[in-house]
């Protein structure tokens, strides 16, 4: 077949073939000038069963630098990326890394109208609590936690942020962050802690906000205490003493960074 039939075959189809692009590349493009793209696979995480999605296979299995689509299926927790998260391929190592950070957010009112709030030490009710799904982490990989914080009234209650494989009682696990909250009525709490994983069973972590904390003594953390890469863990937010005062969420999120 000509190339000028094999051209007459695709415009008849609505492509146009080859063109060259501005890189010096060739790309398939329709006849209005749309061009042709692939469209990246999208996969499961062993161990989580979604209908019709095949297990993601081994990151070798793939060219390094290969990007896929994990469904978002694979994740819990209100206002979770609905595309799911983006992973490339190390085939080298034989591990998916995140491709750029992916995040797991949720905003819970605003300074006027906050949705998740407590008065009493308990854990806070932001809908599903996020998820880390087992597979997804291992060791030297980096999770950021952030979240804002009110603290209205003049006591001085403990905030945390709790992470681990316990789906029901948050201080049986490790303290991702945990401060004492200064008794200095309507503080404004901006947390940024980040959880560094040595093996699958341990990590680092700054384990006090990083802003206005003024280099405290027990500002870092070792953590391992039912933290387990290879299972689900679960994020949870609390305050662990409260009494007659008010504790506001105001958002969070969970940064998948390396």
């Amino acid at each position: 077949m000509s190339l000028d039939r094999t051209r007459e075959d695709l415009m008849a189809l609505g492509v146009l073939m080859a063109r060259l692009n501005a890189d010096g590349s060739y790309g398939l493009y329709t006849v209005s000038g749309l061009a042709i793209q692939s469209v990246a696979p999208v996969y499961a995480l062993p161990g989580i069963t979604i209908s019709g999605v095949t297990t993601l296979p081994a990151a070798n299995t793939f060219y390094t630098g290969s990007v896929v689509r994990l469904h978002p299926d694979n994740f819990v927790g209100t206002g979770v990326n609905p595309t799911g998260v983006f992973v490339v391929a190390d085939a080298l190592n034989n591990i998916w890394r995140p491709h750029g950070v992916q995040i797991l957010w949720g905003n819970t009112g605003t300074l006027a109208s906050p949705l998740a709030t407590l008065a009493a030490a308990a854990k806070f009710n932001i809908g599903t609590d996020p998820i880390i799904p087992g597979g997804l982490l291992r060791a030297d990989s980096k999770l950021i936690f952030k979240a804002k914080y009110r603290k209205v009234g003049a006591t001085a209650p403990v905030v945390r942020i709790d992470l681990g494989t316990d789906m029901t009682t948050p201080a049986n696990n490790s303290i991702v962050y945990g401060q004492t909250v200064s008794g200095t009525a309507n503080r404004d709490i901006f947390v940024w802690a980040e959880v560094d994983f040595e093996t699958t069973t341990t990590a680092f972590t700054s384990n006090r906000s990083q802003i206005g904390a003024g280099g405290a003594d027990g500002q870092f953390a070792d953590i391992s205490t039912l933290l387990d890469t290879t299972a689900n863990m679960k994020v949870m937010y609390e305050a662990s003493t409260l009494a007659a005062d008010t504790v506001n969420l105001i958002s969070y999120s969970v940064e998948w960074a390396y």
